[in-house]
């Protein structure tokens, strides 16, 4: 069965989720107040001064986001950055105080409050009174502007205000259901001569009443009254638990955010179990905002968490589990092996590496750090595999590269050698003759910029300079030069004939000097 609800703004504020809950006690339904439109509770209200007074509009209004409130006057934006004018917020209220007014400040007043979810505004007149019009006899006080009936939420601070005018100047007593105000949370405030507030900071259920003020002078008297009330309502989450998923030794931070009147309290729990505050775990409390932070995690502390609110209207329970995670140091699961290019060409080293929390990853080439550069990059993935690619590479880019994985855990490296050599250029090979009894000497180059001078024919050298001084018939044949290295082993050779007074040698490319020898080369170790 699907059961669908739509929630009016004006029925969840009277309370429309408590009535279907009542009616069926196995039906329950929550939701979550993500976004709301502006909307005023009480909006600004006429008035009517005299001049050289100071005024205060005053309205509430509620809206998900917090709306963003500006005032105007006529179809101008009244600015904050002077002393005639005075923008304050207090919470859900916001004021306009408009200092020494004149009668040039007559007019309509606009408050406009807008969020990303929609807009609204509310007006009012100002009509002030020049002081030729109230000058005379004296003239008992006359209520202008009334008390307006104000609904509030809890904690959240409330002004009821009036204005009158009369002659002498008078004074006013606030009685809330009939008994003389009093308590430091209720502050009686005369902004201006004529103009009486009753500022209460911080609301509760027993605010809740009639609330009536008696102006008097000696012309005679007048009064206002107006009701307070407080509302009500079930704890509401506005934001839930997610899980989490944390490492030994990390730290877990779970917040939520209730709503609720009368503000509720909140109890955390684990595994049903209720949590207490210790070294361990951290209760953080702010004005919706409620935190617990688990420091130290172990394996002990993974299971259920859940938050309870509670307030004399309901109770509501939001819960979510958290994971602990082994801790893992570092270890590469594939390994880069050691590469040989010639100069200009591109190298990449690949890895594979795993751990708990994943591992940072640093290069090195020898002992100094590598970073990413035009011909150098560095890719290092979330599932912990990577590379280093190095274009354009030159001999000095040789040496030892190193890769490094690190967490809290321990470290990791794996290492590899580039070898860069320069590539031999073929010469144009030709026979070479020469007078009998005269040497014979050419040149090649040859691997790793090195340039090797062979002279034939002659006796097998150590060197890479193979001279053979006035040959003879006997000393045609082909003849060899192998080079090795701890990498591996490479060879080149050459055919000398000696055919009356002619020398004919046929050239090959040689690489590295190691050794020479008549005959075919010999790849023996």
């Amino acid at each position: 069965m699907i059961i669908s609800l739509d929630v009016l703004p004006i029925l969840y504020e009277e309370g429309a989720v408590d009535f279907v809950t009542q009616e069926n006690d196995d039906l329950k339904i929550s939701f979550e107040v993500t976004e709301m439109p502006p909307r005023f509770i009480n909006p600004i209200c006429d008035m009517e001064t005299p001049e050289t007074t100071t005024v205060l509009f005053e309205c509430s209004l509620m809206g998900r986001p917090s709306p963003i409130i500006t005032w105007f006057k006529g179809d101008k934006k009244i600015p904050d950055d002077n002393k005639k004018y005075l923008h304050s917020s207090d919470g859900d209220n916001h004021f306009l105080k408009i200092c020494r007014i004149s009668t040039q400040d007559s007019g309509v007043y606009t408050c406009r409050a807008i969020n990303v979810v929609g807009e609204t505004v509310c007006r009012a007149f100002l009509k002030v009174m020049s002081t030729e019009n109230l000058s005379g006899q004296t003239r008992a006080p006359k209520c202008i502007i009334p008390l307006t009936a104000v609904t509030a939420a809890h904690g959240t601070p409330v002004i009821l205000q009036c204005l009158v005018n009369g002659k002498p100047n008078s004074t006013a007593q606030w009685y809330k259901d009939g008994h003389l105000v009093q308590g430091s949370r209720c502050i009686i405030q005369e902004k201006s001569s004529g103009h009486f507030n009753l500022l209460i900071t911080n609301v509760t259920q027993n605010d809740a009443g009639e609330y009536k003020c008696l102006i008097q002078n000696q012309a005679g008297h007048t009064e206002t009254t107006a009701l307070l009330k407080t509302k009500k309502e079930k704890p509401v989450f506005l934001s839930q638990l997610s899980p989490t998923a944390v490492t030994e030794g990390e730290t877990a931070r779970f917040t939520v955010t209730v709503a609720g009147f009368p503000k509720p309290s909140v109890q955390w729990f684990h595994n049903g179990k209720v949590i207490q505050s210790s070294t361990v775990y951290i209760l953080i409390e702010g004005k919706e905002e409620y935190t617990l932070v688990i420091t130290k995690l172990t394996s002990d502390y993974e299971g259920e968490y859940s938050c309870t609110a509670t307030n004399i209207i309901g109770q509501t329970t939001c819960s979510t589990y958290l994971e602990v995670k082994k801790s893992q140091p570092p270890t590469f699961t594939v390994e880069f092996c050691s590469e040989r290019s010639p100069e200009g060409g591109e190298v990449s080293f690949k890895y594979e590496a795993r751990g708990h929390p994943i591992p940072d990853v640093k290069w090195f080439k020898g002992a100094f750090q590598i970073g990413p550069n035009r011909n150098c990059i560095i890719v290092n993935n979330s599932n912990g595999s990577g590379l280093i690619q190095i274009k354009s590479i030159k001999q000095e880019d040789s040496g030892i590269y190193t890769c490094k994985a690190l967490n809290h855990f321990g470290e990791a490296s794996c290492s590899a050698e580039l070898v860069v050599f320069r590539e031999a250029v073929q010469q144009e090979q030709h026979p070479v003759i020469h007078e009998r009894g005269y040497k014979v000497t050419m040149t090649e180059q040859a691997t790793e910029s090195r340039l090797y001078q062979v002279s034939l024919p002659g006796q097998e050298r150590s060197s890479s300079d193979q001279m053979l001084q006035s040959p003879t018939k006997a000393d045609s044949g082909e003849y060899s030069c192998k080079a090795s290295n701890q990498h591996g082993a490479d060879s080149c050779s050459a055919t000398l004939n000696v055919t009356g007074k002619r020398i004919t040698v046929h050239w090959c490319v040689c690489h590295l000097d190691q050794g020479w020898q008549k005959g075919p080369p010999d790849y023996g170790m």
